[in-house]
């Protein structure tokens, strides 16, 4: 098999081994598999602009993102250069330490709203599988989001989910899924999502 055909994630240290990689979509997002004792992790390379503009397509103006991370918020746990948050006011004057080109950017993917794009492509992955649905309905199923003002404004956004399917009007839980999402604002590197069931 053709090299060309793998993509490395990690580096000489701690390396990851070298997976095939699948395209799944007409934008060249790009899925790779590390295979694990209890089970495997998938990897989701996706390009990073489109991603925050599919986010930002639902809130227009900066009154609507204002609105959505005041409303997020409380639901979630946000860490902001290592100390979490729980005052929405204080967290934002936290944030306007990010260059003021990039403040609006950097609210929108402080909020819940960065999870639908995600959502879509990991349903678009599995759409093979008959009835296969995500759910809020496990323990820790809090959305926690970390972010760091310095240099490339990196964002990581983590998401518990139960994956049910509905059989005869009733909902069977047939396991987890973590869901974690990196990306740097600030850089020209694309946003990675893994996950693992």
């Amino acid at each position: 098999m053709d090299k060309s055909e793998y993509i490395i994630l990690g580096n000489a240290k701690n390396p990851i081994i070298p997976l095939l990689k699948e395209k799944i979509d007409n934008n060249d997002s790009v899925i790779i598999e590390k295979v694990m004792d209890d089970g495997y992790e998938k990897y989701m390379i996706i390009d990073k602009n489109k991603y925050i503009n599919d986010v930002k397509k639902f809130m227009k103006n900066r009154k609507t993102i204002f609105r959505n991370f005041y409303s997020d918020m409380p639901r979630s746990n946000l860490t902001i250069n290592g100390k979490i948050y729980i005052s929405p006011k204080k967290a934002l004057d936290e944030l306007k330490k990010v260059p003021s080109d990039l403040y609006n950017s950097v609210v929108c993917m402080t909020t819940a709203s960065t999870l639908g794009y995600v959502f879509e492509l990991i349903y678009k992955y599995y759409n093979d599988y008959d009835n296969f649905h995500l759910t809020d309905g496990v323990k820790d199923s809090t959305l926690h989001i970390s972010v760091n003002t310095d240099n490339e404004i990196p964002i990581i956004i983590k998401k518990k989910l139960s994956i049910i399917n509905v059989i005869n009007g009733n909902k069977v839980e047939k396991g987890q899924i973590d869901i974690k999402i990196i990306l740097d604002i600030n850089s020209d590197n694309n946003a990675i999502i893994s996950w693992k069931i």
